[in-house]
């Protein structure tokens, strides 16, 4: 049994989201999902869903009600789009509306989900892995619109803890497992992988995780973690190379031996 009663996760309806709800429910606990595309036999027996916004404030005022913690998993989680501008306004804008009603609802802990690669520059070419502890790099050192979106709200929750709303933040690394019907990148990657259409690869190095362990960190983020802390949700380092090995070994399909140069 777990500690709260009842959670409301927004976002419920993404590939972490409806892991996280089954472990909740699984757990005991009360879920209220907030997804506008979330749809009810999508999730176990009892679930409440409200298929909204996180920048419609009726919704978020509905979906607040009579909650003890809150998973904000909601985002604009695709590496490109069409309108840039939908970035800002749901990775940043929608968390700060997030924060805002946490606050007025007295919630007993908010858990944040932002992204491990808003921990470092991607032209740190620092050699030691991150840790928790590592400076916060500036907005401005980020690849593209999607990390720049995702640091400039989890700097948000910075703020909102240290004016002390009871949040901690957690930084998922590359999670892959059953169950991504939005394909994110990660299990895009694998698909293309498994279909045939991945003529040469990059060799990178990336850090691994089970969508499965995923959800259990953040349960563990709201069960024990204080406020103010932030916790890297990670699993094994891979090289691109070692890890198309072992889709090999397991779908059959042979990688591919082309590599891309690193300065291309």
């Amino acid at each position: 049994m777990t500690s709260f009663k009842t959670a409301l996760v927004t976002g419920g309806a993404g590939f972490i989201g409806r892991h996280l709800v089954a472990l909740l429910v699984k757990k005991g606990c009360r879920v209220t999902v907030l997804d506008p595309g979330a749809i009810q036999n999508m999730f176990p027996k009892g679930v409440n869903v409200i298929k909204g916004s996180i920048l419609d404030d009726k919704a978020l005022a509905e979906a607040f009600i009579g909650v003890d913690v809150v998973f904000h998993l909601a985002a604009l989680s695709h590496l490109w789009a069409r309108d840039k501008k939908q970035f800002e306004r749901i990775n940043v804008e929608g968390t700060a509306a997030v924060l805002k009603a946490a606050k007025a609802a007295g919630v007993g802990k908010i858990v944040v989900t932002s992204t491990e690669t808003v921990l470092r520059s991607w032209a740190n070419n620092n050699p030691f892995p991150i840790t928790e502890q590592e400076p916060t790099p500036d907005v401005e050192d980020m690849a593209g619109p999607y990390t720049r979106s995702k640091l400039k709200a989890a700097n948000l929750v910075r703020a909102a803890s240290s004016g002390g709303l009871p949040v901690v933040q957690v930084f998922p690394t590359v999670p892959v497992g059953p169950g991504d019907f939005g394909l994110t990148a990660p299990t895009k990657m694998i698909l293309d992988f498994v279909t045939g259409k991945t003529p040469a690869y990059f060799n990178a190095l990336l850090n691994f995780v089970a969508v499965e362990d995923v959800a259990q960190g953040h349960y563990l983020a709201a069960e024990r973690g204080m406020p103010g802390e932030e916790f890297i949700l990670g699993g094994e380092n891979h090289t691109m190379s070692r890890f198309l090995e072992m889709l090999e070994d397991v779908s059959k399909v042979k990688m591919p031996k082309r590599k891309v140069p690193y300065q291309l």
